[in-house]
């Protein structure tokens, strides 16, 4: 009986012992698999604006998170934190110690200047990342009133309604291809928009729609000028939209360089105004060149080509004058009659084919000849 007892004591005991071997083989195990599978590689596709490393320390925080086995458990159960900066992210894990991070950046919107540096947003205002340099592809955006500023949060700006039109704004702008480098909202709730050297005015928020519509029509019209586009006053029914022709910034800085007095320089006369948004045969120049022509254009330029003073360009008859001045005025100047005759006077001898020098001769008016009176 004691010999038995004996005996079972010690089979219980051989089983307890080999339990707890598997267990401890077991989590030895285990603890092999896990730190075998300990994440080494780390891929991240999908990112533009931010680095492998942020990525890397925002989606994977401890150590925990570099082990294949917890991903797996936590892509499963939904655990896996998307940073503020991220629409959102997918892990997948491509073997045990490998894994790849997809990244789905939100849209940046534009930036604000701010303390010396610049700071990037998204449609919903939210700061994203900031750069001692401004980064191309993007607005500056100024004319927001705020006073501070906290990363990954919502930017603090006073009157939510101009944030609000800036958003449609970039938008609509963005759905038509325009890129602009800057956009302003003045003081007087007015809006400006650059695209290289040329400064379009929208004005109010009003018929943004329109405004944009006819501004992805003029635009390349535009390309390589400098100047301002006034478009505040557009709508469904407005035909001329007037364009500005201004100097260039290579052209102020040429002039900085080397000085000229308004004489040299062509009188001063350096602007030019011009309709953009009519027909071909309805645009005018007031540049001062030569741009009086049969479609409609027009010339104020005072400089012989089509004047409004009656500058002369030859009647229908082909009768030309010799004045010297090359104008044909109607005060002096002669006005060859209707079978091609002239009159060097000074007098208007009414087109009847005479005239001299002198006043003395008659010419015939058939053949259109002159004679001089002092023969």
């Amino acid at each position: 009986m004691i010999e038995y007892k004996r005996l079972a004591k010690e089979r219980k005991k051989k089983k307890i012992l080999v339990a707890a071997g598997i267990i401890l083989a077991a989590i030895c195990l285990l603890a092999g698999v896990f730190f075998l599978c300990t994440v080494k590689t780390v891929e991240v596709v999908g990112n533009k604006n931010y680095s492998k490393k942020e990525i890397e320390e925002m989606v994977l925080p401890t150590g925990w998170d570099h082990n294949t086995i917890c991903l797996l458990y936590k892509t499963h159960t939904h655990q896996v934190e998307t940073p503020p900066f991220l629409d959102m992210v997918e892990i997948e894990v491509l073997s045990y110690n490998k894994i790849r991070i997809h990244a789905y950046e939100k849209t940046i919107m534009g930036y604000v200047p701010f303390n010396g540096s610049y700071v990037y947003f998204d449609k919903d205002g939210i700061l994203l990342k900031t750069s001692q340099e401004p980064e191309e592809g993007y607005p500056m955006v100024e004319g927001l009133q705020f006073d501070h500023i906290i990363m990954f949060e919502k930017l603090p700006v006073k009157d939510e309604e101009v944030f609000k039109t800036m958003v449609s704004l970039i938008q609509m702008l963005s759905k038509n291809s325009l890129n602009p480098d800057h956009i302003e909202f003045t003081q007087d709730d007015e809006i400006d928009i650059t695209f290289g050297e040329v400064l379009v005015h929208l004005g109010k928020d009003s018929h943004m729609d329109n405004k944009i519509a006819r501004l992805t029509g003029i635009l390349p019209k535009l390309e390589g000028r400098s100047g301002i586009l006034f478009m505040e006053d557009v709508d469904e029914t407005t035909d001329r939209i007037v364009f500005r022709k201004t100097k260039s910034k290579a052209q102020l800085a040429e002039e900085a360089e080397n000085p000229q007095t308004p004489e040299e320089n062509g009188g001063g006369e350096d602007d030019s105004w011009e309709d953009v948004g009519g027909d071909e045969d309805g645009s005018w120049d007031d540049s001062g060149d030569d741009s009086g022509s049969e479609d409609g254009n027009w010339d104020d330029s005072g400089d012989g080509s089509g004047s409004e003073d009656g500058g002369g360009d030859g009647s229908e008859d082909g009768s030309w004058d010799d004045s010297g001045d090359g104008s044909g005025s109607e005060d002096d100047s002669g006005d060859g009659s209707e079978d091609g005759s002239w009159d060097d006077s000074g007098e208007d001898v009414g087109g009847d084919g005479s005239g001299s020098e002198d006043g003395g001769g008659d010419g015939s008016g058939e053949d259109g000849s002159w004679e001089d009176g002092a023969e």
